[in-house]
């Protein structure tokens, strides 16, 4: 439908500069940064799982403000949180009261569309990071080439500013300067940009 076309083009426009990573293996790193113990207690899980709504909602407010970094890194973050909750001994013995809170606030949906939009995002990160990564290789090897150019003008005005020193020396004839200046002019080339 049209509102979904006017969407994805405000949203495209919206999207912001890379900043946080160079990969989204990178990304994936910083948001593997969270450890729950298998044996923690009740009280530490349920802390756990209202920490991963509100990461989840950080994800969604971050994704609609058009930064795909952050929002790939929250909502990887928030997968990887639900996923170590569903290893805790209280989750695997069925606590209820972790069941029932996990069902209530971190609904399956929630999961299910935080994977999809990461998919998603890691996608577009990793177009957007190769792009980047060829910007920067392009620009290294203009400037390298440039470099060698001016390199090569100056040692080539350094040769005939030599030849110019020989020509006023009388022991040289004529007939092999004129050879020596011929050859090395041709030999001149200044590169045009």
């Amino acid at each position: 439908p049209i509102s979904t076309l006017l969407y994805t083009i405000k949203f495209e426009l919206m999207v912001k500069q890379l900043s946080l990573a160079k990969s989204t293996e990178e990304l994936q790193k910083k948001a593997e940064n969270v450890l729950i113990n298998e044996k923690s207690d009740e009280k530490t899980i349920l802390r756990y799982i209202k920490s991963a709504n509100a990461v989840f909602i950080k994800a969604e407010s971050v994704y609609l403000q058009g930064d795909e970094e952050q929002a790939y890194l929250y909502y990887h973050k928030y997968f990887h949180v639900f996923s170590q909750l569903r290893a805790t001994h209280e989750f695997i013995k069925k606590n209820r009261v972790i069941l029932d809170e996990i069902e209530k606030t971190l609904p399956i949906r929630n999961c299910k569309k935080a994977i999809d939009r990461a998919e998603k995002l890691k996608k577009s990160l990793i177009s957007r990071y190769g792009e980047q990564e060829a910007i920067k290789l392009r620009t290294r090897i203009e400037e390298e080439e440039r470099k060698r150019l001016e390199e090569e003008t100056s040692r080539k005005l350094a040769e005939l500013e030599r030849l110019k020193i020989e020509a006023s020396n009388p022991v040289v004839d004529a007939a092999t300067l004129f050879t020596q200046v011929i050859s090395k002019i041709a030999l001149i080339t200044i590169p045009v940009k």
